[in-house]
This record gives C-alpha cells, sequence and structure tokens, in this order.
C-alpha cells in the first residue's frame, strides 16, 4: 500500500500523514484495474437482449412512438405483472451485461474531482477538485548495498 500512496516508507499511516492526491492515485489504479479486457458476451438475438439494446440506444425508440421498450412489451403482449417482472429482470440482467461502464472513464486521471464531505449532522459540502493531478513524489532512492573490505588471513 505504501508503494500505492507514492513510496511511503514508515510502518503506520495516520490521516493528518494522508495526502489526497496520493490517495485518490492509489484509488484510481485499483479500480481501473477492474476495467474489462476485451470482453464481450456471447450475444443471443432474444427478446430480453433486443429490449436491452433498446434501452441502451434510447435513439431507436421513436419506432415505438416514444414508449419505454419495456411498456411496449407489456402493452403488445398483454402480459400479466408477473411476467412483466421476470422480463424486466432478464432485459436489466442483459442490460449490464451490454453496458460499457468503465472505471477509468468515471475517475479522471488527468485531475482531482470535486470532493463531496458529509457532515456529522448529514449537510453536504462541496470541495471542487483542485485542478490539475498533482505529480508523484520522487520515488526514495534505492538503499545502498553494504560492502565490507576482505579480511585479509595472514
Amino acid at each position: 500500500m505504501s508503494t500505492l500512496l507514492g513510496g511511503l516508507e514508515i510502518d503506520a499511516l495516520t490521516l493528518d500523514r494522508l495526502d489526497f492526491g496520493a490517495c485518490y492515485r492509489a484509488f484510481r489504479n485499483i479500480m481501473v484495474e477492474f476495467d474489462p479486457v476485451g470482453y464481450f458476451p456471447r450475444f443471443e438475438a432474444n427478446l430480453p437482449n433486443l429490449l436491452a439494446i433498446l434501452l441502451l440506444h434510447p435513439e431507436t425508440q421513436a419506432s415505438l412512438g416514444g414508449i419505454n421498450p419495456l411498456e411496449w412489451y407489456r402493452l403488445v403482449n398483454q402480459v400479466n405483472d408477473r411476467q412483466f417482472r421476470e422480463m424486466r429482470r432478464r432485459v436489466h440482467q442483459a442490460e449490464l451485461l451490454l453496458s460499457e461502464f468503465r472505471w477509468s472513464d468515471v475517475l479522471p486521471e488527468a485531475f482531482l474531482p470535486d470532493v463531496i464531505e458529509i457532515l456529522p449532522d448529514g449537510r453536504l459540502i462541496r470541495h471542487l477538485g483542485s485542478g490539475l493531478m498533482p505529480p508523484l513524489p520522487p520515488a526514495p532512492p534505492p538503499p545502498v548495498p553494504l560492502s565490507f573490505p576482505p579480511l585479509l588471513l595472514g
């Protein structure tokens, strides 16, 4: 963890020694590890997947008269509440598989984001990001290997 926080070589880290930029950089580096790498689900042309595509691309909903695709499904097929809930569950599963959420798109790399502080009384205070990301502190120099003069046995 100390390397993630800028190479701090200490036994214990207290809140007063934390640097927000270093903590944010460490958090971002951990979260972007969860970004998918070359993954695309096997697509099947079934009703839940097709409805999910319509939901993910609202510009396609004009052909349905501007109605939400799930509501269109309910009206056209006259399904009962149980069938509708099941279809909605399957569509939402397909949406998750088809969506392109990436932490690297949400967490900026080049600048610090705004921060919301929640006070004990529940009020929120917004702290504006501080602009460009501060540079990493210089890495500590590598340890110098110990060398001893050769022993002369005589």
